[in-house]
């Protein structure tokens, strides 16, 4: 690598990584608790199976925080690409101009 700064277009890449995992997590939890609803129903009371309740709320809180955190990540690495690409840019013109004395090119 012979280049001073962060990859901007890396990170972009990476920021669509985290977006793309955010929507496809989204509606999980929605998704279980309706499938523990339908298995519920579909068991019956006979043999009297229990604990669907327990168990759906439990994992629904877990889904949840789960979906709650890939947003977060997204919007995260997406601020992070946002504020390296402006340091990048706003360092480039005192960088730049000392770029004869360096052993690498500045990013542009």
């Amino acid at each position: 690598m012979d280049e001073i700064g962060a990859n901007v277009a890396e990170a972009a890449y990476k920021n669509q990584l985290a977006k793309q995992t955010a929507e496809e997590l989204s509606g999980v939890t929605a998704k279980f608790t309706e499938a523990m609803l339908n298995a519920k129903d579909k068991m019956g009371k006979t043999p009297g199976v229990e604990g669907y309740e327990r168990y759906s709320e439990e994992w629904d809180n877990t889904l949840k925080s789960m979906e709650e955190h890939a947003m977060s990540i997204a919007f995260g690495v997406d601020q992070s690409t946002s504020d390296i690409q402006t340091v990048d840019e706003e360092a480039h013109a005192d960088y730049s101009g000392i770029a004869g004395l360096l052993s690498r090119s500045v990013n542009t």
